[in-house]
C-alpha cells in the first residue's frame, strides 16, 4: 500500500503539472496581456524610485521586463515541479535516483511546449525547454543538497543521544 507521504507528493505533483498546463493553455493574447500588465506595474515602481530623472522608452522597458519575467516564471515553475517529482520518487523508490526526476520533468517541459502548438497565438520553443530544463536541474540539485544536509543533522542528533 502506498504511504501517505507518497500520496501527498503524487497529488501535489499532479496539481502542479495541471497548473503549468493551465497557463500554457491560455491564448497568446491573454498570457501576454497578463505579463505586460505586471511588467508595466514594475516599470512604474522603477520610474518612481531609482529611475527618477532617467530618460528611456517606456514601451521597450515594459517589453523587456515582461520577457524576463516570463522566462523566470518558466524556470521557477519547473524548479518546483522537479522538487515535487524528486520528493515523490524518493518516497516510493528504494534508492534515490537523480536522473529520474530530471528526465520526467524535462519530458514534461517538452510535452508542454508541444501542447502550445495547438493554442491560438502560442507556439513551441526549444529555448523554453532549455530554460525549463535549467529550472529542473537546479530544483533537483537544491532538493538533493537540502535532504543530504538534513539527514546529516538527524544522524548527528541520533549519535548524541547514544
Amino acid at each position: 500500500m502506498m504511504k501517505l507521504k507518497s500520496k501527498i507528493y503524487g497529488i501535489a505533483t499532479l496539481y502542479w503539472m495541471l497548473f503549468i498546463y493551465g497557463f500554457s493553455a491560455e491564448s497568446g493574447s491573454v498570457s501576454g496581456g497578463k505579463s505586460m500588465k505586471l511588467a508595466a506595474f514594475f516599470e512604474r515602481i522603477f520610474k518612481n524610485t531609482i529611475g527618477r530623472g532617467l530618460s528611456y522608452n517606456t514601451g521597450d522597458v515594459v517589453f523587456t521586463i515582461s520577457h524576463i519575467m516570463r522566462k523566470c516564471a518558466h524556470m521557477a515553475g519547473f524548479f518546483i515541479l522537479a522538487v515535487l517529482v524528486f520528493l515523490l520518487i524518493e518516497s516510493i523508490a528504494e534508492k534515490r535516483k537523480l536522473l529520474s526526476p530530471i528526465a520526467f520533468s524535462v519530458l514534461f517541459a517538452a510535452s508542454d511546449e508541444f501542447h502550445q502548438m495547438f493554442v491560438p497565438g502560442r507556439g513551441p520553443s526549444i529555448n523554453d525547454v532549455g530554460i525549463d530544463s535549467c529550472g529542473v536541474v537546479l530544483g533537483v540539485m537544491f532538493t538533493a543538497l537540502i535532504l543530504k544536509r538534513a539527514r546529516k543533522k538527524v544522524v548527528k542528533l541520533y549519535q548524541k543521544e547514544w
